[in-house]
This record gives structure tokens, sequence and C-alpha cells, in this order.
């Protein structure tokens, strides 16, 4: 079988991508009339809507654009009311676009994460955590988590200040306090000295 160049496949892959979902891009108004569309709240409770959104783009000046959705469902939401920890991060993977993608959820016991929301953010500043948050107890106004579990982000647990006040417990996600010690501390590896060993030996203490 002849191997097919890489940019051959690339082409193929973006025809078939575009008809499946269409243009990878949408305008302003196209994202808020969709939004619009999915703010009543569904009785199905599997069914996501839009929570709340922000959609600004009137402005030639890209400080002055913005963009906040957050979609969540009825089921996803009520596991908020059982939880006194949340936790959140964002990540660049999920769209095309380049915008982060945020979740909130929280893990039960058994170490299983149970998102409550997701929201597509022009960015990560204190304001757009403190937009995901404000969402969340403005539909359950009670709500109040008194534990975050994030990595080391100032705006993180500053937009949870912003809604909440200063968290109870603040916790480190281990993952990345793992990640940051490890590439910190890679020439200890040069001595024989294995660092992931002996913190994962520490953490079970």
């Amino acid at each position: 079988m002849r191997e097919l160049p890489k940019s051959q496949i690339t082409s193929f892959l973006k025809t078939i991508r575009k008809k499946t979902y269409g243009s990878p891009t949408m305008s302003a108004s196209e994202i808020r009339n969709w939004c619009e569309e999915k703010t009543n709240v569904p009785i199905d409770p599997d069914e996501p809507f839009v929570l709340k959104y922000h959609v600004h783009a009137d402005s030639a000046v890209v400080e002055q654009q913005d963009l906040k959705i957050v979609i969540l469902t009825k089921r996803l939401l009520s596991l908020a009311e059982k939880s006194q920890m949340v936790q959140t991060d964002g990540t660049f993977k999920l769209i095309w676009q380049g915008y982060p993608v945020i979740l909130a959820g929280t893990s039960d016991r058994n170490n299983v994460f149970h998102p409550f929301a997701l929201a597509i953010l022009r960015g990560e500043a204190a304001e757009d955590y403190a937009f995901v948050f404000g969402a969340l107890h403005q539909w359950d106004a009670k709500w109040k988590p008194s534990i975050l579990l994030a990595d080391g982000s100032d705006a993180i647990t500053s937009g949870y200040a912003t809604i909440f006040g200063v968290p109870d417990i603040r916790c480190m996600c281990y993952f990345h306090v793992l990640h940051n010690c490890e590439k910190y501390l890679k020439t200890l590896e040069k001595k024989g000295w294995s660092f992931e060993s002996r913190f994962r030996s520490f953490a079970t203490l």
C-alpha cells in the first residue's frame, strides 16, 4: 500500500471534520444566538444548557473583547449540593480556536471526579474564574464550598474569594505539586536519588 504524504492526510481530515462538524469558527452573533437558545432550563436532567454567558466583540480593541460561557446539566449541578469541595482547572486542548476550557467539579472518596460545569472563557484571569463560581452560586445561593482544590494559580484563588471569600482550606493538586517538583529537582536524579518514589512514599504517610 502506497504511503500517503502527511499534507494529504491532513487535508483529508480537515475536509471530513468540516463535513461532520461544520465550520470550526463561529461569529460573535452566532455564539450569542446559540447561548440565548440554550438558556432555557430543560426538563431532562441530562440535557445541557447555558447557565450564564457574556459575549462582547463589538470593539475592534482585542483587550475590550470578551467571551464567557458556562454550560452544565441539572444532574451534574445537583452534585454540587452534596460537596463542600470544589476543584477547577483549565485546558487549551479541547477546542480548535485556542480558548481555555474550564472544568469545575469535585472528587469523591474513591478519587472519581464529578464535574459540575464546563466553561469556555477568553482567558484564565481572576474575573474569568469568578464568572464561573458566580454562575454556580447564582443558581444555588446556599452553596458555598469551604475547600478549594486547584493548582497554584492565584487567579483561581482570587476568583473564588471574589464570590465566596477566603476558603477555609486551600489544597494544591498533587499532580501539579509532583510535576513542578520534578521539573526543578531533576538534578537529584544524576545522584541516583528517585524523587518520585520518595515523594510518593511520603505522601502515603
